[in-house]
């Protein structure tokens, strides 16, 4: 189910911003796709809330905080902001900032873990990398058989 044309009729006569934060009972209670007229990308310069400024000066694209601890790789999203789920009315979309490919990726990228910091492909190749390591370090490890002597 999409939501409810009303619901962005409103949310657009409101809400003045592109995005709007959203709390997770209402993610629980929505199942939420991109709109039949989107192209399935979400554009950076669409979701945000506030442009970026100059380098030396810090505010959050999405609440516009300013001070707030900013990661470097993440875009100008805030801390609390790279966590959150957002909802924009234009593409009527479910969106949280993905903190493996680090952008913004709709809710259905999340799978069935809407909570996880990560898109299911990032999850995915982090599995494999994981296992992929593991399983060098475990055959470039000496047999402790080929040590036992018996005299």
């Amino acid at each position: 189910d999409r939501i409810s044309s009303s619901f962005i009729m409103e949310f657009k006569k409101v809400v003045k911003l592109a995005s709007v934060r959203l709390d997770q009972s209402t993610i629980h209670n929505h199942n939420c796709t991109l709109s039949e007229d989107s192209d399935g990308i979400l554009k950076y310069p669409k979701i945000i809330n506030f442009a970026r400024k100059k380098p030396n000066i810090h505010h959050c694209v999405m609440c516009g905080e300013e001070g707030v601890p900013i990661p470097s790789q993440n875009k100008g999203v805030c801390k609390s902001c790279d966590s959150a789920f957002w909802f924009n009315g234009d593409e009527n979309v479910v969106f949280k900032f993905c903190k493996g490919c680090k952008i913004f990726c709709v809710l259905k990228e999340f799978e069935e873990k809407p909570d996880a910091s990560k898109c299911q492909k990032c999850r995915q190749r982090g599995s494999h990398s994981y296992f992929q390591k593991k399983s060098e370090m475990s055959s470039s490890r000496p047999n402790v058989n080929n040590f036992i002597h018996n005299d």
